[in-house]
């Protein structure tokens, strides 16, 4: 697994639409692929036939694929619970704050860590959201604003 240079973020690309179609794949998420050697997808949908499932296939077909591939999904009814759908992100690790933990966790060398909890008031989502949105470079067949 290679690190991301200290101060630099990773590239963040937003997939709007099904199915995924080898030759609609941007060059520059080939080339962030090629660059990082990683592709981390997380999705709202079961693994199977999902958004990650279609873009390895795709990558695969291109003799693209990355040397490491993350993929979280939703994974049905963890607990056997019912509850609302920021419940279900979070019994999938599909919430805001375990996106972030696993992204730091990965790519973020612990002694570079300088992340501050949350001041009172301040929503994880919405400093997630923000993050995000500043970070979008291109979407795959389509821009999409978070």
């Amino acid at each position: 697994m290679r690190r991301q240079r200290p101060g630099a973020r990773p590239s963040l690309w937003v997939l709007t639409e099904l199915p995924v179609k080898k030759e609609a794949i941007p060059d520059g998420l080939i080339n962030d692929i090629r660059q990082s050697g990683c592709l981390f997808v997380v999705e709202e949908h079961v693994a199977h036939g999902g958004a990650g499932q279609m873009l390895a296939c795709a990558l695969l077909e291109m003799n693209e694929a990355p040397r490491e591939f993350i993929h979280r999904s939703a994974r049905g009814y963890v607990s056997g619970l019912y509850g609302s759908q920021l419940f279900h992100r979070r019994e999938c690790g599909l919430d805001p704050g375990s996106i972030v933990a696993e992204v730091m966790k990965r790519y973020v060398p612990s002694k570079d860590v300088s992340i501050i909890p949350n001041a009172p008031g301040e929503d994880l989502a919405d400093l997630l959201r923000a993050a995000l949105a500043e970070g979008i470079k291109e979407s795959i067949q389509g821009a999409h604003e978070l």
